[in-house]
């Protein structure tokens, strides 16, 4: 019985000490304590891309921030790496940096140099920054903060300027086209012409569609023309050309146009040329001429053989 008391009497004492234990771990003063023992953390605190989005085959700034979020302890010997898988996001300056120390509750921002492959298309870029530091006690912590870089690669939409005719009339029935050509390496999605002239009516928007990467495609529409409100003479507008990205990005590009517009009574009458008092009476023509001349050669021959008759009967 008393080998039994005892040991009952040793679990008391143990299960009073880890009371005590737990006790002071949440009390203030406990929680202080467990912070200073705990290793620091660098957390990222910011990321900032410059141009926004980066443009394919160019170069801009990558500028990452961190920060200690531990109260106590610092971070030494930081290491920082720049990983992408793809290659496409190329670091003008290497892929690293060093910082010898992080105080608690200090921020650190690392400037990246960072060129975009031309192969890169509009879209998002999955990447990371790689972080390796030492604490107090020698423990060496890695961790990987991913980041997504938006890229943008520039439509090439080429064509000649366009252009309408100098004047039509009332009724007449214009036909436009201008030739598009895709000179860039996405795709060109839904590409619309839209007149907004007065006088000139093609029946609404016309779509062209998708223009693959080195093709071309028309755009072909037919204006019928009538006098607007304000009666003939020039009148302006405009043709607005819009397309959208692989991504739905849209874009348009506005020309202005004029066209000089005619009613159709005044354009039949200036056709045709009015009579003129000085102009001269058109002389015969060289046909008439020539039988008048025979006809009186042939009188002449006439009378002589009459003369020569009359000498000899005499």
């Amino acid at each position: 019985m008393t080998g039994r008391y005892g040991v009952r009497a040793l679990l008391r004492r143990r299960w009073a000490g880890s009371l005590v234990v737990l006790m002071l771990l949440f009390s203030p003063q406990g929680a202080a304590y467990a912070g200073r023992q705990s290793p620091p953390r660098l957390a990222l605190e910011s990321v900032h891309l410059a141009p926004s989005p980066l443009v394919s085959g160019e170069a801009g700034f990558l500028s990452v921030t961190f920060v200690n979020t531990s109260a106590y302890q610092p971070a030494h010997n930081i290491l920082l790496r720049f990983q992408e898988a793809k290659g496409l996001l190329i670091p003008a300056e290497g892929a690293s940096a060093f910082v010898n120390q992080l105080k608690p509750g200090e921020r650190f921002t690392w400037q990246l140099p960072l060129s975009c492959s031309p192969e890169a298309g509009s879209g998002y870029i999955q990447a990371a920054i790689i972080l390796e530091y030492e604490t107090d006690s020698g423990l060496i912590r890695t961790q990987a903060d991913p980041i997504v870089v938006e890229v943008n690669r520039p439509i090439r939409l080429a064509y000649d300027p366009p252009q309408l005719p100098a004047q039509a009339c009332e009724g007449d029935n214009l036909a436009f086209s201008m030739q598009l050509m895709n000179l860039g390496r996405d795709e060109i999605r839904n590409v619309v012409l839209r007149f907004d002239i007065p006088g000139l009516d093609c029946g609404g928007p016309v779509l062209v569609g998708t223009i693959l990467p080195g093709e071309a495609e028309t755009a072909a529409a037919n204006l019928l023309v009538s006098l607007p409100d304000q009666g003939a003479g020039p009148v302006s507008g405009t043709l607005t050309l819009s397309y959208e990205d692989p991504l739905g990005r849209k874009s348009q590009r506005r020309h202005n146009l004029t066209i000089q517009l005619r009613p159709r009574q005044a354009a039949v009458a200036s056709a045709v040329p009015e009579p003129s008092d000085d102009a001269e009476a058109p002389g015969p023509p060289v046909f008439y001429l020539a039988a008048i001349l025979a006809l009186a050669a042939a009188c002449a021959a006439q009378c002589a053989y009459i003369r020569r008759l009359k000498r000899r009967s005499a």
